[in-house]
């Protein structure tokens, strides 16, 4: 392992820049290594089966780019992003308290960035059920509903009526499933508007609290500077988290359609 090849980072008194360096290198070598030697293995099993295995092989590829690859380079792009966030973030908390705020000013910072997390997280939930709308992609809350046909139907000896009711059972799932995904929608939609209005109202109210409070307990305009930066850094986190879901979808779509024209 990659950890017996390194200098013992607990030995060390500071932690220099190259360490880290060194360790992801060594740590992407023996990714690389495992990688040659499972081409090697898939290229020797290839070959100890039919010639028509190519068909089997696609399909193979196909779920492994669906199901794995394209799911795990999103929850990692996802990561850093956070990670990168929440260090944006945590440096605009500590300059804010390099300003001794009373619990005043500490309170009304922690209800303006709530709110304004709160709002924008509605914002593109909404956009994400209306974005998976659009490739067929129904909310997980309905995945309990049921697409395969109940064994009473299959098991019916008359063909007519075994496909008269399956054709009546599938039309009645789908129906339920976009009658249901417009009241989810709604009340998404619902929940983002009372997100928007309760931010309006709230920080509206702040402000004009701001103006009948003692010019000790206003926010200064650096402080108000920093809590404008906190929210930039929580909205744009938010776009780029739900700007990958959506990509995910794409993703999906593009790698079953390629598939399906091989």
């Amino acid at each position: 392992m990659i950890s017996k090849r390194i200098i013992d980072i607990n030995k060390q008194d500071t932690i220099e820049s190259n360490i880290y360096i060194q360790f992801i290198k060594n740590y992407l070598q023996e990714l690389e290594e495992k990688m040659k030697q499972c081409q090697i293995q898939f290229a020797t099993l290839k070959n100890c089966l039919p010639s028509h295995i190519d068909t089997l092989m696609d399909k193979i590829n196909h779920f492994v780019q669906k199901e794995g690859v394209i799911p795990m380079q999103l929850h990692f792009q996802a990561r850093i992003a956070v990670d990168k966030y929440i260090s944006i973030d945590q440096l605009c908390q500590l300059d804010y308290f390099q300003h001794k705020p009373i619990d005043l000013q500490l309170q009304i910072a922690k209800t303006i960035c709530s709110l304004t997390f709160d709002k924008e997280k509605s914002e593109q939930e909404l956009i994400l059920l209306k974005f998976g709308l659009l490739f067929k992609k129904f909310p997980k809350s309905l995945e309990i509903l049921e697409v395969s046909l109940s064994t009473s139907i299959t098991t019916i000896s008359d063909s007519a009526i075994r496909e008269r009711l399956s054709n009546e059972y599938q039309r009645i799932i789908q129906r339920t499933k976009a009658d249901l995904t417009d009241v989810l929608r709604f009340a998404i939609d619902a929940k983002r508007n009372n997100c928007k209005k309760k931010f309006e109202q709230e920080t509206v109210e702040i402000r004009k609290n701001q103006r009948q409070l003692p010019t000790h307990e206003r926010l200064s305009p650096v402080m108000v500077t920093l809590i404008e930066q906190r929210q930039k850094s929580i909205i744009e986190c938010l776009k780029y988290i739900y700007e990958l879901k959506d990509n995910f979808l794409v993703q999906a779509l593009s790698t079953t359609i390629i598939n399906s024209i091989k």
